[in-house]
């Protein structure tokens, strides 16, 4: 690490593969499957298409990214259909993270920054209640900054500069934890301290 855990008092965690398990290549997979097109060009489509991207931003509705999405794979899912796919990739909440978190609170101000959408919003706020008996993910941070609520999106440097002011973080007294690298950049370039997570539960060592 190249910071020293003395010197923070905030934490911003990031939600997919630091909190919540993903399963994206299954997703991926049974949107191919559907589609005829093979997973490398799911991917593609994904990472390339302003859809997915507007979407995270919360530019566009959810029934323009079923439609917009549908067109770009070709297919024609009803909207339940299509939700349960994209919730897919949601695999699994481990109770024991979200126990940590509340630990964590008693010591640090504790954030959740995540880029994500409604659609998954909605899946992840019933895995929570199912887990753990909590009403949603917000229960468990000071404050949560979802990209599609607040039009922002990883790994920009202005919504990093969003959090800390929003939340009058200093940000060399700022942890950020997520699993992307570019966000690990784009956080370090604003000032934050941040840590690459590159395997499950490592968040237990960070702060055994």
């Amino acid at each position: 690490m190249e910071f020293a855990l003395e010197q923070i008092t905030n934490i911003v965690f990031d939600l997919g593969e630091v909190i919540i398990d993903l399963n994206i290549p299954g997703t991926v997979q049974k949107f191919a499957d559907r589609s005829g097109k093979s997973a490398e060009e799911v991917r593609k489509i994904y990472s390339s298409s302003d859809v997915f991207l507007n979407y995270e931003k919360g530019l566009i509705s959810d029934e323009e990214f079923r439609s917009g999405a549908n067109q770009l794979l070709g297919t024609s899912y009803a909207a339940h259909e299509f939700d349960a796919i994209w919730n897919g990739m949601l695999h699994r909440l481990p109770l024991e993270r979200l126990q940590l978190l509340k630990k964590l609170s008693s010591r640090y101000r504790i954030f959740l920054l995540s880029n994500t959408n409604a659609i998954h919003l909605r899946q992840f706020t019933k895995m929570v209640q199912a887990v753990s008996g909590e009403k949603s993910m917000e229960d468990y941070f000071e404050k949560a900054y979802y990209s599609h609520e607040i039009k922002m999106r990883k790994p920009d440097a202005e919504i990093f500069q969003f959090v800390l002011k929003n939340s009058n973080l200093e940000p060399g007294q700022t942890l950020f934890l997520d699993d992307n690298e570019d966000n690990i950049i784009g956080a370090k370039a604003c000032g934050i301290c941040a840590e690459r997570i590159l395997k499950p539960d490592q968040i237990f060592d960070i702060f055994k």
